[in-house]
């Protein structure tokens, strides 16, 4: 997906955090629960 490769572009504290957060930060376990920022 080409959105991906558009937040990388973002500074981190905008969409990207939202989204890609479990990602880029060390959240890995909420990532793989498939949980978003805004449910922790």
């Amino acid at each position: 997906m080409t959105s991906h490769e558009n937040l990388n572009l973002l500074p981190t504290g905008t969409y990207l955090s939202r989204v890609e957060a479990p990602a880029i930060r060390p959240r890995g376990s909420a990532r793989s629960h498939g949980k978003h920022p805004e449910q922790w």
